[in-house]
């Protein structure tokens, strides 16, 4: 599980590297998890927990 204020990416498919701002569950009882670009700022993107990673504190954007 992820939460406010992790750095994550989306490791397959497009790139998006992000924090997440926000942790909410959908009415069937799934978390899902709102991220905000590194880079693109306002861009939002609501991802679940399987397709993000947590980022290494070192990491750099891509």
């Amino acid at each position: 599980m992820f939460e406010e204020g992790d750095k994550v990416r989306k490791p397959k498919g497009y790139s998006f590297d992000g924090v997440i701002v926000s942790v909410f569950q959908t009415l069937s009882g799934n978390r899902r998890y709102v991220v905000e670009h590194e880079t693109i700022t306002g861009m939002l993107h609501i991802f679940n927990g399987g397709q993000l990673e947590l980022r290494q504190p070192d990491s750099e954007v891509e």
